[in-house]
């Protein structure tokens, strides 16, 4: 009667053991789906940030080269595909919207808001160009978008740009990172060789 006892106390012990251990590995599971589901959204969001990014600043070149273009050849195809930019595509306003309904911070938004002011600096010497060229003054025209003070704000751009960039680009793989170590740390008692 005794032996039976104990069987049934050790039988009870492994059962609780393994009903600890389920649940265990329920949690640890569930732990790591969540932690997973936060790398992909990560990983989504850093890849739509950079996107969102360079399309801000493609279309801040864009507008640049042919501005540029219209300036030294008089083709109005770049006449009509800067105002196309400006008044329909909005490609740098659609960018800059869109990296802020992912999430930037306020540091990377005075970036964007210096980088737009810079740009902003630049319509009145754009629109006098392509005035010019309208009125067969090219020589101006080119002297305007090729002469040193927009080539000064075109510089100044570039430079917030490339740090922009590399700003949001390390903000985002620190977070994936931290990410991928919280993920890594769910599994971490189903990688040890037991």
């Amino acid at each position: 009667m005794k032996k039976a006892m104990n069987q049934s106390l050790l039988i009870l012990i492994i059962n609780g053991i393994s009903f600890i251990s389920i649940i265990f590995m329920a949690l640890s599971l569930y732990s790591y789906s969540k932690a997973n589901t936060e790398l992909r959204k990560a990983n989504d969001d850093r890849f739509a940030l950079t996107y969102n990014a360079n399309r801000f600043m493609n279309g801040s070149s864009y507008l640049t080269n042919e501005v540029r273009a219209f300036a030294a050849t008089g083709d109005e195809e770049h006449y009509d595909n800067y105002w196309n930019e400006i008044n329909n595509l909005k490609n740098r306003d659609e960018g800059v919207a869109a990296m802020q309904e992912i999430g930037i911070t306020p540091k990377e938004q005075e970036m964007i808001d210096a980088m737009s002011a810079l740009s902003n600096e630049l319509v009145p010497l754009e629109e006098a160009a392509m005035e010019n060229v309208m009125n067969g003054k090219r020589e101006e025209a080119i002297e305007y978008v090729y002469g040193k003070e927009y080539n000064t704000a075109i510089s100044e751009i570039n430079a917030l740009k490339e740090q922009f960039l590399n700003q949001l680009d390390e903000r985002a793989k620190n977070e994936v990172d931290a990410l991928v170590k919280k993920t890594e740390l769910s599994i971490l008692p189903y990688s040890l060789p037991w």
